[in-house]
């Protein structure tokens, strides 16, 4: 991605910040950039749902990576897949936490992927 050429994470990939345009998918809504190089503390607004485990916990100090996009990334295309607004059981990061710790947010890959599919998907959600 070429934000992550530049040190800066997205932080907030989800499908609604994906538009179409002239045969290209495109990134959209840069408030909450997050600068890989800045040292310094910064408040990053985010999606709770399409956070990474990481991002969940309750430790007071974060460092965000790219890793986050990619996961978003990754939930983004299970749900396209299955045309739903539905990922975890309870939208609270604790809940999210538990779907990811019981592997739900690989079982809601269709079986209908192709493997190649299937392949990012799982890289993506690497954990």
């Amino acid at each position: 991605m070429y934000l992550h050429q530049l040190g800066i994470a997205h932080l907030d990939i989800k499908e609604q910040n994906v538009v179409y345009v002239h045969g290209y998918a495109k990134l959209i809504d840069f408030g909450g950039v997050y600068d890989t190089t800045f040292n310094g503390e910064m408040t990053v607004s985010s999606t709770t749902a399409y956070n990474p485990p990481e991002m969940l916990t309750d430790c007071p100090i974060k460092k965000y990576s790219f890793g986050a996009d990619i996961w978003a990334l990754g939930l983004v295309i299970i749900k396209l897949l299955n045309k739903s607004n539905y990922l975890w059981s309870l939208h609270t990061p604790k809940g999210i936490l538990e779907d990811i710790k019981q592997g739900r947010h690989l079982s809601l890959i269709p079986d209908s992927c192709s493997p190649m599919i299937k392949d990012i998907i799982v890289s993506c959600l690497a954990l």
